[in-house]
C-alpha cells in the first residue's frame, strides 16, 4: 500500500510512504504489527525488505510517469536492514536500475535506533553520501536527543501517530505537535504528521 504525503500549503501529494500488508486467504488483511516483529527477529526481514523496495521502486516509476517526476518514496527500515552491509549497495543499484534519483528515496528509521547501534552514525553518513534522506519515525516516543538531531541532521521528523490522533481532542497533543513542528522549523528540516 502507498500512503500519500501531502504538502499542506499546496495540498499536493509530495510523496508516498510504502506500507506492507499481508492478505491471508483465511484471515483477511493482517496488519504489520501481527507479522513484522517475527520477520524483524529473524533474517526474513532482509528478503521481505528487498521485495518491498523492488515493488516500491517499480511502482514509483509508474507513478512518476503518470503524475510528477519529483515524487518521493519513503521506506520504513528495520534495524537488521540497517546493520546489513549489503543493504545500501542493493538500494543504490535498485534505484539506478529503475531510473530513480537517490534524492527521491527517503529512508525512515525509528528514533530509538539512533541509540541501539554503535554504527548508526556511519550508516547515516553513508546514506547521505549516496543521496538518500533519513526521516526519524515515531519522533517524540523515544529519547528525542537534541544532540542526535544536530549531529545527524535528518531530512524530517515524523510526529508519532499517538500525538497526531489527539489533535482537536487533547490540548497536550496539540502542544507537543506544535513544539515538534517548531523544533523542525528551527533546525531547517521537515515535519510529517
Amino acid at each position: 500500500l502507498y500512503q500519500p504525503i501531502y504538502e499542506l500549503s499546496s495540498q499536493k501529494i509530495e510523496g508516498l510512504e510504502a506500507l506492507i500488508r499481508w492478505k491471508s486467504p483465511t484471515r483477511g488483511e493482517i496488519l504489520p504489527a501481527a507479522f513484522m516483529p517475527l520477520a524483524e527477529s529473524t533474517s526474513l526481514i532482509i528478503p521481505i525488505g528487498n521485495w518491498v523496495i523492488e515493488c516500491g521502486l517499480k511502482d514509483l516509476t509508474s507513478f512518476r510517469n503518470c503524475a510528477r517526476q519529483d515524487l518521493t518514496l519513503s521506506f520504513n527500515l528495520a534495524r537488521r536492514q540497517m546493520e546489513n552491509q549489503a543493504f545500501l549497495p542493493f538500494l543504490s543499484e535498485s534505484a539506478l536500475g529503475h531510473g530513480i534519483p537517490p534524492e527521491n528515496i527517503k529512508l525512515e528509521m525509528l528514533e530509538r535506533n539512533l541509540f541501539q547501534s554503535d554504527q548508526v552514525g556511519n550508516w547515516i553518513r553513508d546514506c547521505a553520501t549516496r543521496g538518500f534522506s533519513i526521516l526519524l519515525d515515531d519522533f517524540g516516543t523515544g529519547y528525542s536527543s537534541l544532540q542526535y538531531l544536530q549531529e545527524y541532521q535528518p531530512a524530517a521528523l515524523k510526529i508519532d501517530r499517538s500525538f497526531v490522533k489527539g489533535l482537536g481532542l487533547k490540548p497536550e497533543s496539540e502542544r507537543i505537535c506544535k513544539a515538534i513542528i517548531d523544533l523542525a522549523e528551527a533546525l531547517g528540516i521537515g515535519a510529517i504528521a
